[in-house]
């Protein structure tokens, strides 16, 4: 037996004349109670209630993650979309068979890039993770683009080592990648940190996810006075000074627009970083550090300006 929770909607919404509605069932799978009160949901919801052009059919099914389940039993073949919200979500779903076309959102930087690898058909996706491009525009924002910069890789990370080298390269940023692993202290990182740069990228995903080694890495790096940038909330409530993440309803409504653009059968990328973004700041951290900080809302537009400027570039290469 499987705890799930079952919400069926049928939502047929009123065509304009001579508009063409076209019927269409998805199915939401998240890993928490309540999802249907989610903000990503919600944003998702909206979005696609309202096109005219579509009658919704939505069910949302609360599913907790078992090591190696098959739902292909549970789920018939009338679904169009079937969407997940999370890691644990896409884990329940992603070696089912079903016709339906796969979703997975806020997606790991280790699933997603799997993902990439594998390519399989009828499978889409959207991380949590933040494109590199973004980071080196917010630290030119900030006016710390001639100072050295670091962050931490495995050595499992190649793609994204290299990745992040390139990038910093095109954003002209000095930047190091620094090994770690399981056997590396954080007094180790912190001084080899130290010995070299003024600015350090923490990702969620560093020296496997633990908060208390991201902590005390962070609280190490402002004895130092280097600048500690994060990718998630979560790392500015235990010290980052600036985050750059996504939020939850930012997922969702990247996610119903690439659901119009599968039905409208636009050329699209199946797997994709987040669109849109927020900036955060510590205060205090900020004060500490002696760091002249501007509003996170005039932040968020350099970055916007810089990475566009980028990309234009790359795209006329």
């Amino acid at each position: 037996m499987f705890n799930s929770l079952m919400l069926a909607a049928s939502e047929d919404l009123p065509s304009l004349d001579n508009t063409v509605t076209k019927s269409v069932s998805l199915l939401w799978i998240a890993p928490y109670q309540k999802p249907e009160r989610a903000p990503i949901y919600q944003a998702f919801k909206s979005i696609l209630n309202s096109d005219s052009q579509l009658a919704l059919n939505f069910e949302i099914r609360y599913q907790p993650f078992v090591i190696g389940q098959d739902l292909s039993s549970q789920l018939n073949s009338s679904y169009d979309f079937i969407i997940t919200a999370g890691d644990h979500a896409w884990l329940s779903l992603k070696d089912t068979s079903v016709s339906a076309k796969k979703i997975g959102l806020m997606l790991s930087e280790p699933l997603f890039r799997e993902l990439t690898i594998q390519n399989p058909e009828q499978v889409y996706a959207i991380s949590s993770q933040q494109p590199a491009q973004r980071f080196f525009a917010l630290i030119q924002a900030m006016n710390f683009y001639q100072t050295q910069t670091a962050s931490f890789f495995t050595k499992q990370q190649i793609e994204q080592k290299l990745l992040f080298e390139n990038t910093a390269r095109t954003f002209d940023v000095p930047f190091m990648a620094m090994e770690h692993s399981s056997k590396t202290s954080i007094l180790e990182a912190s001084n080899s940190i130290d010995a070299c740069c003024r600015v350090l990228l923490v990702k969620s995903q560093d020296f496997g996810a633990s908060l208390a080694k991201q902590k005390a890495l962070m609280m190490n790096s402002y004895k130092n006075k280097i600048i500690v940038i994060g990718d998630s909330r979560t790392l500015l409530k235990q010290g980052a000074m600036v985050v750059l993440f996504s939020q939850p309803h930012q997922i969702g409504q990247q996610a119903a627009e690439m659901v119009r653009d599968i039905l409208t059968k636009k050329n699209l990328k199946p797997f994709q970083e987040p669109n849109n973004f927020m900036i955060d700041s510590n205060n205090y951290i900020s004060q500490l550090m002696g760091y002249d900080k501007e509003s996170v809302g005039s932040l968020t537009r350099k970055t916007k300006l810089i990475e566009n400027i980028y990309s234009t570039k790359d795209q006329d290469l």
